[in-house]
C-alpha cells in the first residue's frame, strides 16, 4: 500500500499534546512537538517511492551529490533519508540525508531543497498533498480546516489505491517473494522505510513509567557497575549524569522501538549531560536550531547493525544529533548541515 496515505491516517486522527521538556538542561528550547521514525518494512536499495527512508540510496530533489569523507576521501553511505518541509521555507520541497563512514565514525547531514513547481492542472492536489507531508513530522495540523483537507484527500487516494489494487493482485505476491531476494551491493546500508508516529504522552503509560523508576533505582548500583566495568563513567561521572541518562531511559521507554526523533526547534534527548555551544553557525549567520536524532536502538533494530554491506568498521554512537539553519537559507541547492555526535556510553 502507499506509506505517506496510512501514516498520515493514522497521524491525523490523534490529539496534538505538548511532550514534557527535554532531559538535557543544558538546552532550554521552546517545547516543539515530537515525531518518532521506526524501521518498517525492507525495501530496494534505489526504491524512489519512499520519501522517508533508512539506508538504500539517496532520492535527491536536486543535483546528485557523491558525499565523501573528510578523512578517508571514500564515498560516504546514505544512513537515513527524511522529507522535512519547514516553515521558513513552504516554497520548497526539503529532504535531510544523512550520510555517514563507519571507517572514520564520520557523519555529514545535508539539507536539499527544490522549488515547488505550480502547475495549473495539478494546484488543487498539490496543496494538500504538501499539507499531508507536512504533516507527517508536525506541521500543518493545527485546525480543523487541515483535517477536512486531509481528510478528502485520502479519500481520493483510497479510492485511487482501490482501483489500482484490483488489477494487479499478484503484485502483492510478487512484492513478498521480491522482498526476500533484495540485493543489496556493498557500501550500501540495507534499506528500510520508516513508519512515522507522534511520541505518546506521558500520561498514556504513567504507571508503567512509575515502576521503571522504581526498578531503575533497585538496580542504580547495578547499572553504576556495568557502566563502570565498560570503561564508561567514573563514579564522579556517574553522579553527575545519573538523573540524566534515567530521565532519558524513562522517556524512550514510551516507545523503545524508536530509532529517530524528530522535533523542529525543541531539544535533543540526550544520554549524558552536554552543552551545544560549540555549534558552528550557518553560513548565513543565523545559529542553527535542533531538528532531528538518530538513536542508538538502531544499532541493535537494524539487521546488520546499521552497517553498509561489507563494512568492515562498525557504526558506534549514543545519538547523531541534528542541527539545521532556521531560515532554511541557500534556496534550490544542497546544504550542509551540522551532526553532533554523542558517544556511546
Amino acid at each position: 500500500g502507499n506509506k505517506m496515505e496510512s501514516l498520515s491516517d493514522s497521524l491525523s486522527g490523534l490529539n496534538l499534546h505538548n511532550p514534557s521538556s527535554s532531559s538535557n538542561d543544558d538546552v532550554k528550547k521552546s517545547e516543539a512537538e515530537t515525531y518518532l521514525g521506526f524501521i518498517g518494512t525492507e525495501i530496494a536499495p534505489d526504491e524512489q517511492e519512499y520519501e522517508n527512508k533508512i539506508g538504500g540510496r539517496a532520492n535527491w530533489l536536486g543535483k546528485p551529490m557523491d558525499v565523501v569523507c573528510d578523512s578517508c576521501k571514500g564515498s560516504m553511505a546514505l544512513f537515513i533519508q527524511i522529507f522535512a518541509p519547514v516553515p521558513a521555507s513552504l516554497a520548497y520541497d526539503r529532504m535531510l540525508y544523512l550520510f555517514g563512514c563507519p571507517t572514520c565514525q564520520s557523519w555529514k547531514l545535508i539539507r536539499s531543497q527544490k522549488k515547488i513547481a505550480v502547475v495549473e492542472k495539478k494546484e488543487e492536489v498539490k496543496e494538500p498533498q504538501k499539507e499531508e507531508k507536512e504533516d507527517e513530522w508536525g506541521m500543518g495540523d493545527d485546525d480543523d480546516e487541515d483535517d477536512l483537507d486531509l481528510n478528502s484527500l485520502l479519500e481520493k487516494r483510497d479510492q485511487i489505491i482501490e482501483a489500482t489494487d484490483s488489477i494487479p493482485e499478484p503484485s502483492k505476491k510478487t512484492k513478498q517473494k521480491t522482498k526476500a531476494k533484495i540485493l543489496v551491493p556493498d557500501g550500501v546500508v540495507r534499506s528500510f522505510e520508516m513508519e512515522v508516529d507522534k511520541e505518546p504522552a506521558s500520561s498514556s503509560k504513567d504507571n508503567h513509567i512509575a515502576q521503571l523508576v522504581s526498578q531503575y533505582n533497585q538496580q542504580e548500583k547495578r547499572d553504576q557497575q556495568e557502566i563502570k566495568s565498560e570503561g564508561g563513567w567514573d563514579d564522579e561521572e556517574y553522579e553527575a549524569n545519573k538523573e540524566t541518562f534515567l530521565k532519558y531511559q524513562k522517556r524512550i521507554e514510551r516507545e523503545p522501538q524508536q530509532i529517530l526523533r524528530y522535533s523542529l526547534r525543541g531539544s535533543p534527548l540526550c544520554m549524558s549531560k552536554q552543552t551545544f555551544d560549540g555549534i558552528p553557525k550557518c553560513k548565513c549567520g543565523q545559529t542553527r536550531i535542533f531538528e532531528m536524532q538518530i538513536m542508538a536502538t538502531i544499532l541493535s533494530l537494524h539487521p546488520d547493525g546499521f552497517n553498509p554491506i561489507g563494512a568492515t568498521s562498525q557504526s558506534d554512537f549514543g545519538n547523531l544529533i541534528g542541527f539545521t539553519c532556521p531560515a532554511s537559507c541557500g534556496g534550490e541547492s544542497n546544504q550542509m548541515e551540522y551532526v553532533f555526535v554523542e558517544s556511546s556510553i
